[in-house]
């Protein structure tokens, strides 16, 4: 077994996690969590609603949840598409 060398008074102060961003079902959040980890920024998923799934869909949304400190990061990547679409110019 190991042992942790560390006191507790010597515990770094717990990370502050927020909510960024609402998904409507599984797909959406492994797509956007998939975005924010490889730019290797902790994600946590939390079904909403009361009893999670229903008919395979969470009735309530996914919430992601990442660092509190990374939240303009965060925010920068997922509006980053839109953007790069405002000031491209198309060529037809």
């Amino acid at each position: 077994m190991l042992e942790n060398n560390r006191n507790e008074n010597d515990k770094a102060p717990a990370a502050q996690w927020i909510s960024v961003a609402t998904v409507a079902n599984d797909i959406e959040f492994e797509i956007t969590a998939g975005l924010l980890k490889t730019a290797g920024i902790p994600v946590i998923r939390k079904v909403k609603g009361v009893d999670g799934h229903i008919l395979g869909a969470p009735s309530g949304g996914i919430d992601i949840i990442v660092p509190e400190d990374r939240y303009e990061e965060v925010m920068k990547l997922l509006h980053y598409e839109d953007e790069t679409n405002d000031n491209e110019a198309i060529d037809n």
